[in-house]
């Protein structure tokens, strides 16, 4: 017997079987609007099916990126249930990425907080904006670790460390749907979706939609962390990947989303695919009609069609062919409903949905002031040779770059924002220094050269006690399908870049981007780079609080940043192998090298800058551990500059010997510790054994005896360590 509720259980028993498919099927909300559909709605490509009248009353839920009208969705809702038989409600589900009318950075800039607090306050204030206008499933987050910054989509995930994914997930998680099960009734909750589900970020040569040949080593070891941890928060929604493991589609891999995810992993909620991914096993030439790869599907236990309008041309004849069972369908649709019962839906479908809320909530000056915080908490000052902070006792200030003036600074996946709502850099400086000129200049386009602007730019640099240049991408050039295999600045920005460094010396270069950048050339000349990402609805004014110094930048890059593209996939927790060369360096032979270049990136993940110095002594570290205990490491940090700051203290571990090879560094845990000028400060971490644990040869999970590595500092690239060593039991001599 299953075990869904009373009231689940009832329909299940009442509905007829056109009605049970019906909430197996998803599609644009652009059906039930006069207007039709809008590009705004779609995640992919369209197709050209049409839904007949009395499949369109059965749906179970829709996408609805197109509207942030709370009347326009209540009238949908209200339509529709004067139509369906049983008064079943739809469910209202968005891309809700980093914003949903207050823009936040993009989720990869948050992760580079290093603290779970932005992401937490992001997904608390888009679960009360969209509720309120009638969404209630998010398709967020986005849990992929990404490797390979060619990847488009590496804007959307938490970087490429297993342990910042595991923190993202669960605040994203929280965030959304509330400490607890109880809390997603409430009218500022929304579902999460954890996706994609699994090893999408390893897309052959960075290229979305590509195969992903990783082990299953890989898969348990990496990729499957950030899932774990959402799972166990309770998130409510997965979805798969459009992608392969063990050369079988994600989305029609039952070892994969039977075995691993709902067998292992504990999943218990609603598995959706992708858009139109159940019709993309036909693709990859595993099924050989549609009807095939919605059996596939179904049996990996994929609950909704999102947009493939497969299970509603094939399920019934499935079950006629004795290809599913009613048993099965039953399942999906009990899942389905069941999330409709956690939100509340059946006692009242339109909770929360109020013009009066939205008008209350959309960019409302709470929501603002934590996008704001968000944003200064994720910009990474990458260099600085003593330039900032700047000073605001200027008269003239020069924002010059294609980045600079009226543009998007929200990034991709920020389709319900409007870039218009948004505080441009320039508007950012006016409003930090009111009295000051403060000079606009684009410079350049992104992509082409223009000799008047460059000479304009040139002469305002000239003009200016300082300069802010905006550097970087366009909105779209990170993001789904934004696969490159450039990830340099345009020639045309970096004559700008050189010509107004030329000029004026004080000039700070802001990166505007979604995606880590070769920066070899502009680091060399430079004299201060500030990663700003795609920064969101108040970037422009949190990148002044960061240059003028009214914050203190505590960002770390959660993904390196290489010399070139020719270096990618570049991550610091790569394995141990035999030929290892520890510096990186071309001079040598024999050894893992590139003739050319460093084997390291430029900046190394976990690398930050603030507007003073830190120092690192006294590493202690117990002797040894005993299993199923637990032992406390520590060294002191200390401020050495003239300003106070704050430090991101990051414990990183090594295990010297396993029966597989084993990263170089894992981050286990980290600290802000925020002191004074000369203050110091013990800083300790608890290791435990369960943080010693690894996938062995038979992917059991547990540690082994024997020597681990402790290293705490201020980057991945730490060099110093003490050991201790796990031990079964003490000696009876050391027990006494």
């Amino acid at each position: 017997m299953n075990s869904f509720s009373p009231r689940v259980n009832t329909l299940l028993k009442e509905m007829t079987l056109n009605e049970k498919i019906g909430q197996t099927f998803q599609i644009v909300a652009g059906f039930y609007h006069e207007e039709g559909i809008k590009i705004e709605d779609l995640t992919g490509p369209i197709t050209d099916e049409t839904v007949a009248e009395d499949v369109l009353w059965n749906i179970g839920s829709i996408i609805d990126n197109a509207s942030c009208d709370p009347e326009r969705n209540r009238r949908v809702q209200e339509t529709f249930l004067e139509h369906n038989r049983l008064g079943i409600p739809l469910l209202f589900m968005a891309d809700i990425i980093h914003g949903y009318k207050t823009c936040f950075p993009i989720p990869l800039a948050m992760t580079c907080a290093f603290d779970p607090e932005p992401v937490l306050e992001y997904a608390r204030t888009a679960a009360a904006e969209a509720r309120a206008a009638g969404i209630h499933v998010t398709f967020s987050p986005m849990l992929d670790l990404s490797r390979d910054c060619r990847w488009g989509r590496v804007m959307e995930g938490p970087g490429e460390d297993p342990f910042l994914g595991e923190m993202a997930a669960r605040a994203y998680v929280e965030g959304y749907q509330g400490a607890n099960e109880d809390e997603l009734k409430r009218q500022d909750r929304l579902a999460a979706t954890l996706k994609h589900f699994a090893g999408y970020g390893f897309v052959m040569g960075g290229r979305d939609y590509d195969e992903t040949d990783i082990t299953e080593h890989t898969l348990r070891e990496y990729v499957l962390r950030a899932f774990k941890a959402g799972v166990d928060a309770g998130a409510e929604l997965v979805m798969s990947s459009f992608t392969t493991f063990e050369g079988v589609p994600a989305n029609g891999n039952k070892k994969l989303m039977q075995d691993i995810l709902r067998g292992e992993l504990g999943f218990k909620g609603v598995l959706i695919s992708d858009c139109g991914s159940i019709n993309r096993i036909q693709g990859y030439h595993v099924a050989a009609s549609g009807k095939e790869a919605s059996r596939m599907a179904v049996d990996a236990g994929c609950d909704i069609d999102m947009m493939g309008f497969r299970y509603i041309n094939d399920i019934k004849t499935l079950l006629a062919e004795k290809k599913m069972t009613m048993e099965q369908l039953d399942e999906m649709v009990g899942r389905i409903l069941t999330l409709k019962e956690k939100l509340g839906l059946f006692e009242d479908p339109f909770k929360g949905i109020s013009k009066e809320r939205t008008d209350a909530l959309y960019l409302c000056e709470d929501h603002r002031a934590k996008a704001r915080r968000a944003a200064q908490k994720s910009m990474v000052l990458l260099q600085n040779n003593g330039l900032l902070p700047f000073s605001k006792d200027v008269k003239t200030v020069a924002v010059i770059g294609p980045n600079g003036g009226d543009i998007n600074i929200n990034g991709n996946w920020s389709s319900h924002c409007d870039c218009k709502d948004s505080v441009k850099v320039y508007e950012g400086v006016q409003n930090a220094i009111p009295g000051a000129n403060v000079l606009l200049e684009r410079g350049c386009e992104f992509t082409a050269r223009d000799e008047a602007l460059l000479h304009r730019a040139v002469e305002a640099a000239k003009q200016a006690d300082l300069v802010l240049l905006a550097l970087g991408e366009k909105d779209c050039w990170s993001g789904e399908a934004c696969s490159t295999t450039n990830i340099a600045l345009t020639p045309c920005q970096m004559e700008l870049a050189r010509a107004v460094v030329k000029a004026n010396p004080k000039t700070v270069a802001l990166l505007i981007n979604g995606r880590p950048m070769d920066l070899t050339e502009l680091s060399g000349f430079a004299p201060a780079i500030l990663e700003c990402w795609f920064p969101g609805t108040e970037g422009g004014n949190a990148i002044a609080d960061l240059v003028f110094g009214d914050v203190e930048p505590t960002g770390r890059l959660a993904m390196s940043f290489p010399y070139c593209v020719g270096q990618v996939p570049t991550y610091y927790n790569r394995s141990q192998v035999s030929h290892y060369n520890p510096s990186g360096s071309p001079n040598v032979w024999f050894q893992l090298r590139y003739s050319n270049c460093s084997i390291h990136p430029r900046f190394a993940f976990g690398h930050g800058l603030g507007y003073t110095k830190f120092s690192y002594k006294g590493l202690t570290v117990p002797a040894a551990m005993i299993r199923g205990g637990e032992i406390t490491v520590s060294c002191t940090v200390a401020n050495e500059g003239d300003r106070p700051g704050t430090e991101t203290v990051q414990l990183y571990l090594r295990d010297e010997f396993a029966q597989v090879i084993r990263p170089l560094k894992e981050l286990k845990g980290v600290q802000k510790v925020t002191l004074q000028p000369g203050e110091e400060r013990l800083v300790s971490f608890t290791i435990t054994e369960e943080m010693l644990k690894y996938h062995h040869r038979d992917f059991s999970f547990c540690a082994d005896a024997g020597a681990f590595q402790v290293f705490i500092g201020h980057d991945s690239t730490v060099e110093e360590y003490k050991v201790f060593e796990l031990k079964d039991e003490y000696p009876a001599a050391e027990r006494q």
